[in-house]
């Protein structure tokens, strides 16, 4: 009987151990234990400091659109100190949309200004020759080279014409750099010009804010948190919704 007892003892606490379910939403109410959403529609950062040090960058799952809008609340109750200047919230704005930077000048570079197709053959991307180069020397030379035809009609077919401007001087006409189009609006979209300024968290607070997304005017994408021997309870929640 006894064997029998503890067969089934064991057995319960083997199933126990093995059958763990989600964590509990509220856990985050234990003293310095954050709870953390993160999903498609909301961001959720919540915890309850005693002298409590952390430190971390989450990127948002959320992806926008044009018709979004950002709700932020921020709740700091039972504040009870931090060291000064150090604890902060900080919604950091996207850098631009990533590109292939094809002259490492660490700026998306839009290709060169077409001017005017001379020839008619709807590029308007090359060097026109208004004759034949006889002597390959790039300029027209009297009693070698052959005229052809007076593009720019000036009545003398022996002018080079670019159909672009040459903004690098390399004599072929600069195109684009690949970009990834992440706003799908068919352009480069540069780094949010919205200030990166992070929330102090000094004191007991309560903010709500509502901003429409823009691609250079805000842009939400990661969130940096930073808490430096923090007492009391943050709740700071971050949610996706439509313009109306």
């Amino acid at each position: 009987m006894n064997k029998i007892v503890t067969l089934l003892f064991i057995t319960g606490l083997l199933i126990g151990w093995n059958c763990v379910g989600p964590p509990d939403p509220n856990h985050w109410l234990v003293n310095n234990y954050p709870g953390v959403v993160n999903t498609e529609s909301l961001f959720k950062f919540e915890v309850k400091g005693d002298n409590f040090s952390f430190e971390e960058d989450y990127t948002l799952n959320m992806i926008f659109s044009p018709d979004n809008k950002l709700l932020t609340n921020l709740r700091v109750s039972d504040y009870g100190g931090s060291t000064k200047d150090t604890s902060s919230i900080l919604l950091i704005n996207w850098d631009g949309e990533e590109f292939v930077d094809e002259n490492e000048n660490g700026t998306w570079d839009d290709g060169e200004h077409k001017i005017i197709d001379y020839n008619e053959n709807e590029d308007s991307t090359e060097i026109v020759f208004e004759f034949i180069d006889v002597d390959s020397n790039g300029i027209w030379t009297e009693n070698i080279d052959t005229l052809l035809f007076d593009y720019n009609e000036d009545n003398d077919s022996t002018d080079v014409l670019y159909e672009f401007d040459d903004s690098n001087g390399n004599n072929i006409w600069d195109p684009p750099e690949m970009f990834t189009d992440t706003y799908a609006n068919s352009q480069w979209d540069p780094a949010s010009v919205y200030p990166n300024y992070p929330i102090l968290i000094s004191k007991n607070l309560s903010r709500d804010t509502v901003r429409t997304i823009n691609p250079v005017e805000y842009y939400p994408e990661s969130i940096s948190i930073k808490l430096d021997k923090f007492t009391g309870v943050i709740e700071f929640i971050l949610i996706k919704s439509t313009v109306e």
